[in-house]
């Protein structure tokens, strides 16, 4: 008689899971529209920026906004008004919106927060009867040659009163704003031939040098001026955007110049054409200069926005170019040198760090920078523009001639994103997109994008995730996503199953948990990255090994089979 033994023959399994990062990836998080999309030409958002606790504001112009209850200005005051908004972090709610103009027209341009959440507020007015406002500032719209001018207000945190408004000068472009930790106010802009501004005694330059110069003035808390300055040389100065920023006690401005004899001028010798110029302006009692640098090509060169990366110590300032001869350092596109552009330029004004081409076709309208030294960017594309796409792209096709991309770059300048982000219709805001960051913790950012649009990317559960029609104004808010790239490979041994798993993350994104189930009903083992399981039975199993990543929601896991089967041999 032969007596039959049954041996179990193990396998042992060796699972590695692997997050790549070369470039980032965005999903949508949150996106609402907000508006009402009636008079489709006056419904437009202009600036955005959110709060340490992660509300979101807008201001912008409409004639048809939607209002909240006890705000300041409820209705419409006459024609198109600027308007202000406040929206939970979530987008599911308006925390308060009014409406701030008078019988003309009046648009909110830019946006900013005291340290206690009262929101400051320029743009322009034509109308004589805008709010708070004196009989000098009266006389200032009145003699605009129809130009209207730049107010300057600030609501309460809850946007139930008005604490000032001032008109500083008689002009209709872009302004912007910064504040300083003493909330003091910084405001920036072109000066045109003819208009009037209040001009300090104390100003670095009382009267314009050129046809076209630019007005900086800081105000304080309450809305004195504290100084007024022409800023210009003699050929003609602009800042379509008015980029400005703060940071480190210097105030930062970007724009495009034509002056030879610009105020502190370093680097390019600016052409007929006109160059980009950085410039910087210590912050103190007076209005002081502390450095300029000019640079560009044989064309006409602009910069748009600026930011300072604390992370570098470099000031980063995107623009556009016409110049094939730009002094790039890289082209996100091979073979595409003008368009838009990302610069990092050396903060003691001695050169440039690196410039990025974005491409042709393309109007960078916002730039900022996260703790890691990655600079994000928003765009406008004007016409069917091919873009520098990534494999973690929310969208990598373009349905519409204008719409809106982002495009990231590390801290040498090289792509980190480039994506699609709006869908069809006008949703560049005249050539500007308006974006914000947002850090989480220190694994996942929010990038948040205000525009308007006919499709725009919306959630769910959020205030007005449908699209009431027409041009209306939206927010959306996209979070980074780890791309899986989890790989199991399996190995065949003796013994019982030894599972071994490895996971590579992005420091300081380390995996922060592991899961391992044996498919045969068993507790699941956590904690572990290496582990041993003797199965008590035969057959096929499926195997799941879990990755968790501090801050993110999702799991990444791969599956395996392994199977136990019995070998017959005969003994005597």
């Amino acid at each position: 008689m032969k007596t039959f033994i049954v041996l179990l023959i193990l396998v042992c399994s060796s699972i590695t899971s692997i997050i790549a990062q070369q470039s980032d990836a965005l999903v949508i998080h949150k996106g609402t529209y907000v508006g009402t999309g009636l008079n489709q030409i006056w419904n437009n958002t202009y600036d955005l920026i959110k709060d340490d606790l992660g509300f979101v504001y807008i201001c912008g112009v409409s004639t048809s906004f939607q209002t909240t209850f006890g705000v300041y200005q409820p209705n419409n005051a006459g024609n198109e008004d600027a308007f202000v908004c406040k929206l939970t972090p979530d987008l599911s709610s308006v925390v308060w919106s009014t409406y701030l103009g008078g019988s003309s027209g009046d648009c909110g341009y830019s946006i900013s927060l005291t340290n206690v959440h009262e929101v400051i507020v320029t743009g322009f007015t034509r109308s004589v009867n805008f709010p708070l406002l004196s009989s000098q500032d009266v006389s200032l719209i009145q003699g605009s040659q129809g130009h209207g001018g730049k107010f300057i207000c600030k609501l309460s945190s809850d946007g139930s009163q008005l604490l000032f408004s001032r008109i500083i000068g008689s002009a209709y472009d872009y302004t912007s704003i910064a504040i300083n930790s003493q909330n003091e106010i910084f405001v920036f802009g072109e000066a045109y031939p003819g208009d009037q501004f209040e001009i300090t005694s104390n100003a670095y330059q009382t009267t314009p040098n050129g046809l076209m110069d630019l007005h900086f003035t800081k105000l304080s808390p309450n809305g004195t001026t504290l100084y007024s300055t022409y800023i210009g040389g003699a050929g003609n100065d602009y800042c379509f955007y008015a980029g400005m920023c703060y940071a480190n006690n210097k105030i930062y401005l970007t724009g495009k110049t034509y002056s030879a004899n610009f105020p502190l001028a370093s680097g390019k010798s600016p052409d007929a054409l006109g160059d980009c110029f950085v410039m910087a302006w210590n912050d103190g009692t007076v209005p002081t200069p502390a450095g300029t640098y000019i640079f560009g090509g044989s064309g006409t060169d602009e910069g748009t926005n600026i930011t300072f990366n604390q992370t570098t110590g470099k000031i980063i300032v995107c623009g556009t170019t016409t110049s094939n001869n730009m002094p790039y350092t890289t082209l996100l596109q091979s073979g595409n040198t003008s368009g838009g552009f990302i610069a990092s330029i050396n903060a003691d004004f001695t050169g440039i760090d690196y410039l990025s081409i974005i491409g042709a076709g393309i109007r960078p309208g916002v730039v900022r920078s996260r703790p890691n030294g990655d600079v994000w960017c928003s765009s406008g594309t004007i016409g069917m523009a091919p873009i520098p796409l990534t494999a973690g792209a929310f969208s990598s096709t373009q349905v519409y001639p204008q719409c809106t991309i982002v495009t990231a770059v590390n801290t040498i300048g090289a792509l980190k994103y480039g994506s699609y982000m709006s869908g069809t219709f006008y949703t560049y805001n005249y050539d500007r997109v308006n974006l914000a960051v947002r850090e989480i913790n220190n694994c996942t950012y929010h990038i948040i994008l205000a525009g308007r649009g006919g499709t725009w990317p919306t959630t769910p559960s959020t205030y007005q995730p449908t699209t009431p029609g027409g041009l209306t104004s939206t927010v959306s808010i996209f979070r980074n996503s780890y791309r899986d790239t989890t790989k199991i490979t399996a190995t065949p041994t003796c013994g019982e199953y030894m599972f071994q798993g490895t996971s590579t993350g992005i420091a300081p994104c380390n995996a922060v948990n592991y899961f391992y189930n044996f498919g045969d009903g068993t507790a699941v083992v956590t904690g572990q990255q290496n582990v041993t399981h003797k199965y008590s039975k035969n057959g096929t199993f499926t195997v799941t090994y879990r990755v968790a990543y501090q801050g993110d929601t999702t799991y990444y896991e791969k599956t395996i089979n392994v199977q136990s089967q019995p070998t017959i041999k005969a003994s005597p």
